[in-house]
């Protein structure tokens, strides 16, 4: 007998591969979470920027665009999921090295962090009135007549 038919006669490690297969992608589908996107007011001149250039200004790499303009990257105070999920997918890091990551750059003065605002509809408020400054939010929370949806992250 092989040592593969052996692993195969454990009852209890066919049960787990078993549920594991089964129910795994019944939970991920279940728990996707919804799509979070990058947005800017319908009239912004930032409606070009790349998925690159908003990693950019949200690290702090670049503050000055090509074209002169200043873009005003917005942020949520709090650690909600939904800060969580954007760093996650836009700069793949956790929200402790994302916090460190600013506090050495606000330490040496060679950046300034997003500004943060008090909360997620804040966000979309500030953005919806105010052509320079950007945000991100879940898709389904996105008034289309008043924003303009300039990336998806994934």
């Amino acid at each position: 007998m092989t040592q593969f038919h052996r692993f195969l006669r454990q009852p209890l490690l066919l049960l787990l591969i078993f549920v594991q297969l089964w129910a795994f992608p019944v939970i991920a589908s279940v728990n996707t979470p919804d799509s979070v996107v990058v947005v800017v007011a319908k009239n912004s001149p930032l409606n070009q920027l790349s998925t690159q250039d908003i990693e950019y200004i949200y690290s702090g790499k670049i503050t000055i665009l090509k074209n002169g303009i200043k873009p005003v990257p917005l942020d949520i105070r709090n650690n909600t999921q939904l800060r969580q999920d954007f760093y996650g997918r836009l700069l793949n890091v956790s929200m402790e090295k994302f916090d460190a990551f600013w506090a050495r750059l606000l330490f040496t003065g060679h950046a300034t962090p997003p500004r943060l605002m008090a909360s997620e509809q804040s966000v979309l408020d500030t953005v919806a009135h105010n052509a320079l400054t950007m945000g991100f939010a879940y898709r389904r929370d996105v008034d289309n007549r008043q924003l303009q949806i300039i990336a998806e992250l994934h």
